[in-house]
């Protein structure tokens, strides 16, 4: 069974951020985890790589 992956929608839902802010902060973190799924105009990560990422940066984003 695939693993979920989430995008950048989503990663602002979850931390209660806009996307602008999720794509600035992509963009500042060096290791920020990188796309499973990168097209034009479309870009996809595991959520495992994604919540392990808040965990360690944002631990106060609370979880879900």
């Amino acid at each position: 069974m695939p693993e979920e992956t989430v995008t950048s929608s989503d990663i602002a839902a979850r931390l209660g951020i806009s996307q602008t802010a999720v794509n600035k902060m992509i963009s500042r973190a060096s290791d920020f985890p990188v796309p499973v799924i990168e097209r034009s105009n479309f870009r996809a990560w595991r959520r495992s790589d994604i919540e392990e990422w808040i965990r360690r940066h944002r631990p106060n984003a609370g979880t879900r």
